[in-house]
């Protein structure tokens, strides 16, 4: 059968090869050479597996999105060989199969726990930071209120001096979050990072009026957003839409002497 194996894979018919294979490992489920000949299907040339942008992952869904086609002699073989990788520590290779998986996952939750197992790999093996961002970034898009996801882009966002699509993969995932309360904690993040480490005052004066915009947050969130926007709105000169970020702060102060305050500066700069 070994022989018949490699005779399928000279003539360029994995398929063929595989199916042989098979028989291999159904007579002897350890056949070294069955494994080999798994490697050298595994190595065929394919499309690119890398992981898609997070902008261009599917719409959210819990259910499978449909079946797709049958699985290539490669992903078959992916998928047999991964036991045997992950026994003996082949990170490497271990990647290139979990790449194989994302081709033919087809719901969210498939996705998600294949860019999981990447994560792991490219910071806690490889140390590849480059690596990780590009599994965590669609991660956090896909499971938006984990946050545990999030600390995780941050820390390797400021390693790798990415904070343009630190911010990027966060509004991104406030797009798919699955209540006001998770997007507006998205977003808040979004905007402190373009306020700080990006120096980009205008993107987050737009990313708290969002924030502002949502109805279902707790009024202390919506609060914190007014006062970064009253200030961010006074320092780049926008005085009209301060008052309106001052009226809207006023209407959610608690504090009456706060709430005086912002009333005073919205009369003051009307008056000028």
């Amino acid at each position: 059968r070994g022989k018949t194996a490699t005779l399928w894979m000279t003539l360029g018919q994995p398929d063929d090869a595989f199916a042989a294979v098979e028989r291999m490992l159904a007579a002897n489920p350890e056949e070294p050479a069955a494994f080999d000949l798994l490697e050298r299907i595994f190595a065929i040339p394919s499309r690119s597996m890398n992981p898609p942008p997070s902008g261009s992952l599917p719409p959210p869904s819990n259910d499978r999105v449909g079946e797709q086609g049958p699985r290539s002699a490669r992903q078959r073989a992916a998928l047999l060989l991964k036991p045997r990788y992950v026994a003996a520590g082949r990170t490497t290779e271990l990647v290139r199969v979990l790449r194989v998986e994302l081709s033919v996952a087809t719901s969210d939750a498939e996705r998600a726990l294949v860019y999981r197992e990447l994560a792991a790999l490219q910071l806690d093996a490889l140390r590849d930071d480059a690596g990780a961002m590009d599994a965590l970034a669609p991660l956090v898009v896909l499971e938006p209120a984990d946050a545990s996801h999030r600390r995780a882009l941050a820390d390797v966002a400021a390693r790798l001096d990415r904070q343009d699509r630190r911010a990027s993969v966060l509004v991104s995932a406030a797009e798919r979050a699955p209540d006001d309360t998770v997007r507006a904690s998205l977003l808040v993040e979004a905007a402190e990072v373009s306020r700080g480490p990006l120096g980009a005052p205008a993107r987050a004066i737009d990313l708290y009026q969002r924030v502002l915009a949502l109805a279902s947050v707790e009024r202390t969130t919506l609060l914190a957003a007014a006062r970064e926007l009253a200030g961010l709105l006074d320092a780049t000169g926008r005085q009209a839409e301060r008052c309106e970020a001052l009226e809207k702060l006023a209407e959610l102060e608690t504090d009456a002497e706060a709430r005086r305050a912002a009333l005073g500066i919205v009369a003051r700069i009307a008056s000028e």
